[in-house]
C-alpha cells in the first residue's frame, strides 16, 4: 500500500517536472537551469533523503535551494534569508523618531525570524504571506508564479510525508528503514527520466 501511493506521486511528480522544462525553455534564465533540470529534474534538491525521510521537509530543502541560488558565490545566511519575510502593515506618522524607528525595526526582524524558524518546523505559511516571500526574495524578471507552485508543491510533499510516516507507525506493515527508503528514492525515479529529460532540452 505504501509502495503504491509513493510510486503514483513520485511518477507524477516526475511527469510534472517534464512540462515544467518544456515550459521553461521560453524563460530568459533557461540556460542556467537547462542542466541541472535534466540532471536533477525540478524537485531533487527538495526531495526526502535517506536516514531522516520520514521527518523530512521539502519547503525547508526548498528554501535551503534558493539561498544557494540567491547567494553570489555562497549561501545567503537563514538571518538573511528571513529580511524578505512579509512585516506587519502599520500606519505610521511621517516622521519617526531615530530610536523609535530602530526599535521598530529590531521588532520586525524578530516578527521575521520567528516565522522563518515556524516555517522551517512544519508550520503552513499563511497564502498572502507565503506570496509576498516569494516575490521578496526573486531578482527581477523571474517567474513569481513558477516559484510559488514549487513551494506550494513543497508544502503538499511535506504534508504526505507526515501521512505516510502515521500510516506506516500505526500499521506496522513496514520497518522505519524500508519506509525511509521507500520515501528517499524520488531520485531513482528520476535517473527513468532522464533521458526522456534530454530530449526535450535539446
Amino acid at each position: 500500500l505504501h509502495y503504491g501511493r509513493i510510486d503514483f506521486y513520485y511518477r507524477l511528480l516526475c511527469e510534472f517536472s517534464l512540462d515544467l522544462l518544456v515550459a521553461m525553455k521560453e524563460a530568459p534564465n533557461f540556460s542556467e537551469v537547462k542542466e541541472r533540470m535534466v540532471l536533477e529534474g525540478a524537485f531533487s534538491r527538495m526531495a526526502p533523503q535517506e536516514g531522516g525521510a520520514s521527518d523530512w521537509r521539502p519547503f525547508e530543502a526548498l528554501m535551503d535551494s534558493w539561498r544557494l541560488q540567491l547567494g553570489d558565490g555562497k549561501p545567503l545566511s537563514w538571518r538573511r534569508l528571513a529580511s524578505y519575510m512579509p512585516t506587519p502593515k502599520r500606519r505610521l506618522a511621517e516622521t519617526m523618531e531615530p530610536e523609535r524607528e530602530k526599535d521598530q525595526a529590531a521588532a520586525d526582524f524578530e516578527t521575521q525570524w520567528r516565522r522563518l524558524h515556524e516555517w522551517r518546523n512544519g508550520t503552513v505559511p499563511q497564502d498572502d504571506q507565503l506570496r509576498a516571500f516569494v516575490k521578496n526574495i526573486l531578482p527581477e524578471g523571474y517567474d513569481v508564479r513558477l516559484s510559488l507552485l514549487m513551494a506550494k508543491i513543497s508544502l503538499a510533499w511535506s504534508a504526505f510525508i507526515r501521512q505516510e510516516a502515521e500510516l506506516a507507525n500505526s500499521h506496522g506493515a513496514l520497518k522505519p528503514k524500508e519506509h525511509n527508503s521507500l520515501l528517499a528514492s524520488f531520485p531513482d525515479y528520476w535517473n527513468e527520466y532522464r533521458d526522456q529529460a534530454a530530449e526535450l532540452a535539446a
